[in-house]
């Protein structure tokens, strides 16, 4: 999707997700946005933050690899594993908060 509506925020009316086209991603089952406006999407098993314009960076998970394999124990965001993470919020601290549901569990990515 080109632009997305969302009502989090009294301060985000819009959210520009060109940059997804890149990750050939059809399907985001999440999106948060943090109080200093970060923003986290979930699209297959990896998350991603996104830039001022839309770009995505890998934050924590694979796109395709699902599992479970906790970020902290492999060292990089990029080596975490998850499976159908279903739901994020960003903290006031900006962690990012991840139902990993076929793992039941919720899970931190600091």
């Amino acid at each position: 999707p080109r632009n997305l509506r969302a009502g989090l925020d009294a301060r985000v009316t819009s959210l520009d997700l060109q940059g997804l086209d890149t990750l050939d991603a059809h399907v985001i089952t999440c999106l948060a946005v943090g109080t200093d406006g970060t923003r986290v999407v979930c699209t297959g098993s990896a998350l991603y933050t996104l830039s001022p314009s839309g770009l995505p960076t890998l934050l924590a998970g694979h796109q395709i690899t699902t599992g479970f394999i906790d970020n902290a124990l492999a060292g990089q965001g990029g080596a975490a594993r998850f499976c159908s993470p279903s739901g994020i919020a960003v903290d006031g601290a900006g962690n990012v908060l991840v139902v990993d549901m076929f793992n039941h569990a919720l899970r931190k990515v600091a």
